[in-house]
């Protein structure tokens, strides 16, 4: 085995480690416990009929999860499904490496791919990110071999790969316009765009389809979004998400958001360099820029995009960061790559030590809040007690942990329509409602965003203290249970 050989082969199983490393530690959070009680159903169909309208028409990562089930139920067993996914998508960031990258950048490329935070954060989720990446990052491999083999059967790998990205999950499209803008900036490039579109179409036929038939749903998610402070703000956040994961550390912040695009400029003017490489050069160019232009775009028009959906994007980054970083003089080389690399493992003392700054679902070893509060509930739970919920925050993964106890809840989530969230839980009712017929109740809050305290809003508060007793209060790191007796019972 050559050295070069020997030394990918290594980073690979390094990726490999960080990606296993505390896969269970973690309990299953509201998006997961989503997926888990979507994919959890008797049948493939009825999985098909609920996972369609959420993910406009894309159900393959739950038809899939459906199946791995089969292999337990556990965090570490459903989250290794993911983990494939993310080894995938760095098995294709590697070929990607090898084909675009000059010798020089090609190792320093590899390592960053193989250590990104991002990556790992959502090889660690039961959720749809890390197969969207494999199969978009696929389908850039395809266009890699079109560009150096023209008339190759690159067209078939290329169709069956945006089609399968397309399946799972809507937001594809973004990723395949990144990849077309590339193609029409070179003439090689546009040499191949008649075959890469008419292998597009069946990818375009899903998500056209999927869209159509979920029209009701989207239009909610438009009326509901959310957007940002401003562009320079999510200019900020994007640099440190894409380089240094939802962790960063001080001193990550002060600097990254302004080394990384000049990095990242000078990566492509490095490996447009080489005439042989150009066509490279504006791929790459364009899936760094117009996918996350898109989904600035999304949230400026107030669609509920977000960075994940483009979780493919940090691979690709870390290739031009590396290639940036190749084009300095040595001192400057050494010192980017201390940064970058700097930059991640600060992320990762950071997620082993407390909850992330950025977002709300990654922390290596966090606590375990709905696992240990289910396990608390289960062994005080008497008959004719019942376990309300503030939101669905904590009650859809306490549904998967605890399915025979009876749980209800109070305020729905707006991100998750009735047509999903009714067939899973039902509707949620006013606690007035939730404590007839009830011996005692457990009220559970649960913030969505680790940095927000659990509380009981005034109005329930003042139900509470009507109908129940004082309340014995138990919290769980960021997750409060209030054991109460119902008055007259």
């Amino acid at each position: 085995m050559r050295s070069g050989t020997r030394y990918l082969l290594l980073a690979f199983l390094a990726g490999a480690a960080v990606r296993l490393l505390f896969l269970g530690s973690r309990s299953f959070w509201h998006d997961e416990a989503l997926s888990l009680l979507i994919a959890g159903r008797p049948s493939f169909a009825e999985v098909w009929r609920l996972a369609s309208p959420l993910q406009f028409g894309a159900p393959a990562y739950f038809l899939a999860l459906h199946g791995w089930l089969a292999l337990g139920h556990g965090e570490s067993a459903v989250r290794l499904l993911s983990v494939a996914g993310s080894l995938a998508a760095l098995a294709a960031t590697f070929a990607l490496a090898r084909a675009w990258l000059s010798p020089a950048s090609l190792l320093a490329g590899v390592w960053l791919a193989a250590l990104l935070p991002f990556s790992i954060e959502y090889a660690q989720e039961a959720r749809t990110y890390a197969w969207l990446s494999a199969f978009e990052l696929a389908a850039a491999l395809a266009v890699a071999r079109g560009l150096a083999r023209p008339g190759g059967r690159w067209t078939a790998a290329f169709a069956a790969a945006l089609f399968l990205a397309s399946a799972t999950h809507p937001a594809a499209w973004i990723w395949w316009t990144g990849i077309f803008a590339g193609l029409a900036l070179t003439p090689e490039g546009r040499r191949l765009l008649p075959r890469g579109a008419a292998a597009s179409v069946p990818a375009a036929l899903v998500t056209g389809l999927g869209f159509l038939a979920s029209r009701a749903v989207w239009r909610d998610r438009l009326a509901d979004a959310f957007r940002l402070p401003s562009a320079t703000e999510y200019l900020r956040q994007t640099a440190l998400l894409f380089t240094a994961g939802h962790a960063p550390g001080v001193w990550a912040e002060a600097v990254l958001p302004f080394a990384v695009p000049v990095l990242a400029g000078v990566g492509v003017w490095a490996i447009a360099r080489e005439p042989r490489r150009r066509p490279a050069a504006a791929v790459l160019a364009a899936l760094t820029v117009v996918p996350v232009g898109l989904v600035w775009f999304g949230i400026a028009a107030g669609a509920s995009t977000q960075l994940r959906y483009v979780a493919a994007v940090p691979p690709v980054l870390a290739l031009v960061l590396a290639a940036g970083a190749g084009a300095l003089p040595r001192w400057a080389r050494a010192a980017a790559l201390l940064l970058l690399l700097g930059a991640q493992a600060d992320a990762f003392r950071r997620g082993l030590k407390g909850p992330p700054s950025l977002e709300p679902t990654f922390c290596l070893l966090s606590k375990k809040p709905v696992r240990e509060a289910t396990w608390f509930v289960r062994a005080g739970f008497r008959p004719g007690d019942r376990i309300v919920h503030v939101s669905t925050a904590a009650l859809l993964p306490m549904r998967w942990y605890a399915p025979d106890l009876p749980q209800g809840y109070l305020i729905d989530n707006p991100d998750l329509t009735p047509a999903v969230s009714r067939p899973l839980v039902g509707p949620p009712a006013p606690l007035e409602r939730q404590l007839e017929g009830a011996r005692r109740i457990w009220l559970v809050s649960c913030p969505w965003r680790f940095r927000d305290a659990p509380v009981v809003p005034g109005d329930l508060a003042s139900v509470l203290g009507r109908r129940c007793g004082t309340p014995q209060v138990r919290s769980f790191g960021g997750l409060d249970v209030y054991l109460a007796v119902v008055k007259g019972k």
